[in-house]
């Protein structure tokens, strides 16, 4: 039915049949908005979004600007979620296993029966080859009690002198943990992001009773004791050419509250060496912050508009490299 502007007819029934006509046009356009709109938003997912996350070719209901109607029958019924999410296999897949890892070999051979030949010969079949299926497997980690054991010797009746031979220094004195414990337990903190009442849980799956506490109490000791390191690793980062800082907040658990302390990164690169990364927490977002960590530096400083940094740039030797600019 095709209306001409400003031209009804005076027919009531006639009315009837146009009203009823508009009402389902509304209807069928109503739909297909809807069904446009959830397709634009899973196009912004899909753009702006996680790159894993693909759109369905399946969704897409022809041309955004088409003039082809589509009917309330046709059009799909919009969907709560229609992002696909998988990942396509690398060109070598799981096969991608390196080769320096140890190989165990599980050898499986045809009893003495099966190695009849199966024609009935009377023959024996022969080895002619092998097949080889590769597939990752892991030893779940092996805790173990180490002791040193030190000699105690003694002299003649006269000197009763006893000496026992020494130790190498440990990371704690008289500590329960070994070197490898604590670099475990620093590795799964600061690196896979797993808390201590989780370690201490883990432990306890063995047998092992070692509190969050005194989980926390080892990684302060260490901490300590890379303290030179760190130390070290600041005058490498202070000579590279060019550095680049953030900060971010942190919560930091207090006496019945949390508190908001501050984490500073700063990046030195653009030499020959590796790039230096050194982590400084600070309570606050105090100017005198940067300032105290960067007041030797000479070099470029590429860093967001923060305003503890313009002192920086009036006192020091140092050149401003707004944040964007590459």
């Amino acid at each position: 039915m095709e209306l001409v502007q400003n031209t009804l007819p005076t027919n009531v029934q006639e009315l009837h049949k146009i009203i009823i006509f508009l009402q389902e046009k509304n209807k069928t356009l109503s739909e297909q908005y809807a069904n446009l709109q959830h397709q634009v938003l899973n196009l912004i997912r899909g753009q702006y979004g996680r790159k894993s996350e693909k759109l369905s070719d399946e969704y897409f209901v022809g041309d955004l600007f088409s003039k082809e109607e589509i009917s309330p029958k046709e059009a799909p019924e919009p969907e709560t979620e229609q992002i696909s999410y998988t990942r396509k296999k690398g060109r070598n897949g799981h096969r991608n296993i390196p080769s320096d890892l140890p190989r165990v070999r599980i050898e499986y051979k045809l009893s003495e029966e099966e190695l009849d030949c199966p024609c009935g010969c009377g023959k024996k079949l022969h080895k002619i080859g092998e097949v080889i299926t590769e597939q990752l497997e892991i030893v779940p980690a092996r805790i173990y009690v180490k002791q040193h054991v030190r000699f105690k010797y003694a002299g003649c009746v006269n000197e009763a002198k006893v000496l026992t031979a020494p130790m190498p220094n440990q990371p704690i004195d008289k500590g329960l943990a070994g070197p490898g414990l604590l670099a475990d337990v620093i590795v799964n903190k600061y690196d896979d992001h797993l808390p201590l009442n989780r370690q201490s849980e883990r432990l306890a799956r063995s047998g092992i009773d070692i509190s969050r506490k005194t989980l926390c109490d080892w990684v302060m000791r260490c901490a300590d004791l890379l303290d030179p390191i760190v130390k070290v690793m600041r005058e490498d980062l202070l000579s590279f050419p060019k550095i680049h800082t953030d900060d971010t907040k942190v919560p930091i658990q207090a006496e019945n509250k949390t508190k908001e302390g501050r984490l500073w990164i700063y990046l030195g690169c653009g030499s020959q060496a590796p790039p230096t990364a050194v982590y400084d927490y600070t309570p606050d977002r105090k100017q005198k912050w940067a300032l105290e960590f960067l007041q030797k530096y000479k070099g470029y400083l590429q860093a967001d508009a923060y305003q503890g940094y313009d002192k920086l740039y009036e006192l020091c030797e140092i050149i401003e490299v707004a944040c964007m600019a590459h």
